[in-house]
């Protein structure tokens, strides 16, 4: 509790705090154009052009970041493609057979289309995926399948919450926020970003020294799993009904809690971050950039390409 009321010091006032997701939401829902041309230089690409492994991006739950659909995960895309992947839209529910010759998958921001759109961001928050969905998933990691889950603050985090599960994750849903720095790094030197294997890269060039999110939401580990991003003392969870009102909603600290990690399981591999905006690219009418265009958010890309290569056995 001291904590909380140390952070409430050092805002200022709750007031911001609402203010500034209220912003956030604006930023996230009303967008001029997504970063179509952006494509940074990749000094070592992993494989030749279209010569690596195809990368399934999920569109088959009514995702909110994709690349087919509403094109914010355009750039996450072009950044694969420039390292030699091959990335392609799945569009089925997840069965053993579907699942048969996918080797790398990423979920970016699933939801049930009961809470799809902004008005319907309300609890009950229903599971993304139906359980028979979740059994062929978690079969599929243990049988050597390599799994990128993404999500966000509500309804995202609880959208997934049940798949997360499975593998030893408890998302919560809920919003996550800084509440004093702007843009919110995690950072080498204050142990916010942790070195691993995904962080240190395949050599200098791939080291990740810092790396900027955009709130986001929160999540505890198991044992097994290795945090990447790690929340400190400044960072605050509300636990809303509707996403963003926060009205009468008493606040809790996340200190220790991650918003990015990774683990093995069985003879696959999971890695889990809980905010979405952080590998797009999103040019907002109110002038904020969020994700890889961000100026700040140098290594954003970088962690994009170093958590493939963790799955794709290129680190290890």
């Amino acid at each position: 509790m001291k904590r909380i009321l140390k952070s409430y010091f050092k805002l200022g006032c709750v007031y911001f705090v609402i203010q500034f997701c209220n912003y956030n939401l604006f930023a996230q829902t009303i967008v001029k154009s997504f970063e179509f041309n952006y494509a940074p230089k990749i000094i070592s690409p992993a494989y030749l052009k279209d010569k690596g492994p195809t990368i399934y991006l999920d569109e088959g739950h009514y995702n909110r970041h994709t690349y087919g659909g509403l094109g914010s995960f355009i750039a996450f895309r072009t950044v694969l493609k420039k390292d030699g992947y091959k990335v392609v839209s799945f569009t089925d529910q997840f069965t053993n057979n579907s699942l048969q010759d996918v080797r790398l998958l990423v979920i970016a921001l699933a939801q049930n289309k009961k809470n799809l759109g902004d008005t319907n961001w309300t609890n009950p928050t229903y599971s993304a995926f139906k359980p028979s969905e979740i059994i062929a998933i978690k079969k599929w990691v243990e049988s050597g399948g390599s799994l990128f889950l993404i999500v966000d603050h509500h309804p995202f985090a609880g959208a997934a919450k049940d798949l997360a599960k499975e593998f030893g994750f408890e998302l919560f849903n809920g919003h996550a926020l800084d509440t004093l720095r702007d843009p919110s790094f995690f950072h080498r030197a204050n142990k916010t970003l942790h070195s691993n294997v995904i962080t240190n890269g395949r050599d200098s060039t791939e080291k990740i020294d810092s790396i900027i999110t955009f709130s986001g939401a929160a999540m505890k580990l198991s044992d097994d799993a290795k945090s990447i991003l790690t929340f400190d003392n400044l960072w605050l969870q509300w636990l809303p009904d509707t996403a963003w009102q926060f009205k009468n909603v008493e606040p809790t600290s996340i200190e220790g809690f991650s918003q990015g990690s990774f683990r093995k399981f069985g003879n696959g591999k999971i890695v889990v971050f809980s905010d979405g905006n952080m590998f797009s690219a999103q040019d907002t009418d109110w002038g904020g950039k969020m994700g890889f265009i961000d100026p700040n958010a140098k290594y954003n890309y970088k962690l994009l390409l170093n958590i493939i290569h963790y799955l794709d056995g290129l680190l290890d």
